[in-house]
């Protein structure tokens, strides 16, 4: 049998599917686009295929090239995308002599400053590739027009699709002059048919557009593999694919998926963010804590499979504070080993281990801890990530994720063919290849169909008449093709006798106004119809919108329904009590309590419901308030437990620690870290001569309590105190350090002291001692606010936990909207107080 060999950018397998299913023999029918038709002709004549660069590639090398060229040295990666696609438009223009009919074009022209740096942009392009022996894929076009021999087939175009140029020069060569012109149609072995039988609707929104085609396909009983739903819209496919995730439908895509909702974007996505953010800590555990990132793979990688999650905590927390990297990081890991304490050591190993996956690069990344549950388009998704970011890192010396995330915004992955048993959604030159009983063709508005496509303004329009083809995509020509895309879309679908539904949205739900119906909708109805027809008559063929609420598969459709039929919607009573058994899972410590006091509704979000509190890592803030604190008490720890230290022993030891705290927790910069240097010597220094002027012996310092109950409530805490000194007559003091830069404290109130006083009787009680006295020291301002601690104080304190044990069984937990307890507080976002507080002010103004 005689080979047949179709030259066309369709889907071979769904064309030779259609062809099949029509009668048409297809044992024999090769089916190639322009450049696999020139490679296979190279192969047929023996002659080698070398490899040739990929359009990522080009990209690249062209952004490259344009910083030495000054008219492109503020291009973007994205405009040497937008490069590539131009110069391939004009090479296939080119019939032969591709070189002189370029410089032809580009010599003179509109703008010759940018014809001139698109030529010298080009001559590089040309230098590059014969320098490093490349080729790319118009290079074996051509030679194959050059060497390849002639082949017997029967060659065929079809005439929905336009030969370019090059393409027809190739087409000849191999066929030696003798190729046919054909419609899809009859090659089928069918003839055109009037267009009849069209249904035409207008859809309130975009969404009930496509809810509508939804009921037309199930009241109907209208079988999915008998439906195509063709859009050249791409928001359309996105808001399809929605459906098939959300409600089961079973669809394929022959345009592809959103490559933006898939699991490798995400990851790309918090990786850039990542290293935007300076490699903090916030954004590092957004990625390791991501639903898409393979956790349990990571750490079975990094050998910590076994670690508990504490121990896991603090190993990205050392990273985080790092700042780790894609880059080689050994001599900030060098010297944090040298400065690291036993628990940071034991974590080490692990540390390096990620910092070695680390440095492979963010592809790495993607393709091994990307969960892909086994799905194609996820597993696609992932292959097509990081082959960008390999060729992008490769060729690109200034690297930059963000430039990969732009350029996949608006592709697509996974390109489905038609499938049994599902709606097949499509592009209309998709729905060319793919024929089935009804052709949903959906976005018919004027507003994007057929468009109103720009210049380009690399390829003008100007420059693309001085090329002289009938087949350059100039502005008008892209208008002009997309109107005759949809008539053979249809005239192959009344040909083939598919039912044809046509669709828009006459009202526009974002911009809240109405659309127009494309001029395509009324000229379609003139051919079915007839010339004499008028817009009048159309109107009332299309008819009335459908209602917004008139089709759905929601249950809020369903509620819209029955709100727009006048139906009361009744809310159901909640009877349970929001602080019903309220119980304790865990000890309190003083500050805790002390918070009950400044706000009870914070209490209860973080003690009863044990919700985390959120704390930011703010990577600009050098040194954190509270580990300047605890650098403070580690420094005052160690002199309490060596008291004869020197204060020069005492400064060096605090040096010492600042400078380890600044290996282990990076900066972004370092100005200013001499000033915070000096500042912190400062402060512990006058912690020092405070506790030297006290004259007290320390006796416990940074005591860590065991869990005691307090008498007769059932409370039980926990604690650490900073300091206990012996008084010298069988009495101690209780000290708590303060490193704030505001006195927050007032002598001998209990409120205001209530940190101190539940450390007194925690101590007193496990120690079975007497304490007489607490001191709130403050260094920064070489002040104590001392706090007595009597009878009289322990009987106001009994009084306190009692009214928090009423508080708990009776569930009462107000939230305090004051500004000063609500202004660093991290549950804001979840507590409601402003509803609350509106709801007391009304009733009070009611009540006046």
């Amino acid at each position: 049998m005689r080979e047949t060999i179709i030259l066309t950018d369709l889907n071979e397998r769904e064309l030779l599917r259609t062809f099949a299913k029509r009668g048409r023999n297809t044992f024999s029918v090769r089916v190639f686009n322009t450049v696999n038709l020139a490679k296979e002709a190279l192969v047929r004549s023996g002659i080698p295929v070398k490899e040739t660069v990929s359009d990522i590639r080009e990209s690249c090398i062209f952004a490259n090239l344009f910083k030495e060229i000054p008219y492109f040295e503020n291009a973007s990666f994205l405009d040497a995308v937008h490069f590539v696609k131009s110069y391939s438009d004009a090479r296939m223009l080119c019939r032969e002599n591709e070189e002189e009919k370029l410089n032809n074009v580009f010599s003179d022209g509109e703008f010759k400053k940018k014809n001139e740096a698109i030529q010298k942009a080009i001559q590089s392009y040309r230098k590059y590739l014969a320098e490093h022996d490349l080729k790319d894929s118009f290079d074996i076009v051509h030679e194959a027009i050059d060497n390849a021999g002639t082949i017997d087939a029967d060659f065929i175009v079809f005439t929905e699709e336009e030969c370019a140029p090059l393409s027809e020069t190739l087409l000849k060569h191999l066929s030696n002059g003798n190729y046919k012109k054909t419609s899809i149609l009859e090659y089928t072995g069918k003839v055109p048919q009037p267009l009849h039988g069209i249904s035409y609707d207008d859809g309130y929104g975009e969404v009930n557009e496509i809810e509508h085609i939804f009921k037309e396909v199930i009241d109907n009983d209208i079988s999915f593999d008998d439906v195509i739903i063709a859009t050249q819209d791409s928001g359309y496919i996105n808001t399809l694919e929605s459906y098939c995730q959300n409600y089961d439908i079973p669809m394929t895509f022959g345009t592809g998926r959103s490559f933006t909702g898939t699991n490798a974007v995400r990851i790309l996505t918090l990786l850039y963010r990542w290293s935007e953010g300076y490699y903090a800590l916030d954004p590092l555990k957004n990625l390791l804590n991501a639903d898409e990132f393979d956790a349990k793979g990571f750490w079975k990688d990094v050998g910590g499979e076994s670690l508990d999650k504490y121990t896991r905590d603090r190993i990205i927390e050392s990273i985080g504070h790092l700042r780790l990297s894609e880059k080689a990081d050994s001599l900030k890991l060098d010297e944090f080993e040298a400065v690291a304490d036993y628990k940071e050591k034991a974590n080490l190993p692990y540390i390096r281990k990620i910092a070695d996956i680390l440095a492979k690069g963010f592809d790495h990344i993607v393709e091994t801890y990307t969960k892909t549950y086994g799905l194609p388009k996820e597993k696609n998704a992932v292959l097509k990530v990081t082959n960008i970011l390999r060729e992008y890192k490769e060729y690109i010396n200034d690297y930059n994720t963000e430039d990969v995330l732009k350029l996949i915004a608006n592709q697509s992955v996974g390109k489905e063919l038609s499938t049994p048993g599902k709606i097949h959604v499509t592009d209309l030159k998709g729905a060319l290849s793919v024929n089935r009983k009804h052709l949903f063709v959906a976005g018919l508005n004027a507003k994007t169909f057929p468009g109103s496509p720009s210049e380009d303004y690399l390829l003008l329009d100007s420059d693309l008449e001085r090329f002289n083809e009938s087949t350059a995509k100039d502005s008008h020509k892209k208008i002009s093709d997309n109107k005759k895309l949809l008539l053979d879309v249809l005239n192959i679908a009344s040909g083939m006798s598919t039912k044809i539904h046509l669709s828009y949205s006459g009202y526009n739900l974002s911009e809240l106004k109405n659309e127009n119906p494309s001029s395509m909708l009324f000229e379609i109805y003139q051919k079915e119809k007839g010339e004499k027809v008028s817009i009048d008559d159309f109107n009332e063929e299309i008819g009335k919108q459908h209602p917004y609420f008139e089709s759905g598969l929601s249950r809020q459709s369903e509620m819209g329904r029955s709100y727009l039929n006048g139906n009361d919607i009744v809310e159901i009573p909640q009877e349970q009590d929001e602080y019903a058994s309220c119980q304790l899972s865990r000890a309190l410590s003083p500050s805790s309590t002390e918070n009950y006091f400044a706000c009870p509704k914070q209490f209860y979000l973080s003690n009863i419901l044990n919700i985390d509190q959120i704390d930011e890592d703010d990577v600009f803030n050098q040194i954190p308030a509270n580990e300047f604190g605890t650098l403070f008490h580690s420094c005052m720890e160690d002199f309490n437990h060596n008291p004869s230290m020197t204060l020069e022993e005492f400064k060096e030891n605090a040096m010492a620690k600042i400078n380890a705290f600044f290996h282990k927790r990076i900066p972004v910069h370092d100005k200013g870290i001499g000033k915070i240097k000096d500042e912190f010597m400062e402060v512990t220094s006058s912690g020092y001569e405070m506790d030297k002027k006290a004259g007290r012996k320390p006796v416990d310092s940074e005591y860590k309590f065991k869990e005691v109950e307090f008498e007769n409530t059932g409370l039980k805490f926990n604690g650490k105190v900073d300091l206990v000194e012996d008084n010298g007559d069988g009495t101690f003091t209780i000290v708590d350090y303060k490193t704030g830069r505001n006195i927050k404290h007032q002598s001998n109130d209990i409120y205001s002291c209530l940190q101190a006083v539940i450390y007194a009787y925690l101590y007193e009680k496990e120690k079975n001692c007497s304490v007489t006295n607490n001191e709130y020291r403050y260094p920064r301002q070489e002040s104590t606010v001392e706090c007595i601690y009597n009878d009289a104080v322990k009987e106001n304190l009994e009084g306190l936990m009692d009214q928090i044990v009423d508080n708990l069984k009776a569930g009462e937990f107000i939230p305090d909207p004051d500004k000063d307890n609500c202004k660093y507080c991290k549950y804001s976002f979840i507590c409601g107080k402003e509803n609350q507080k509106g709801e007391t002010d009304d009733s009070k103004s009611n009540n006046d």
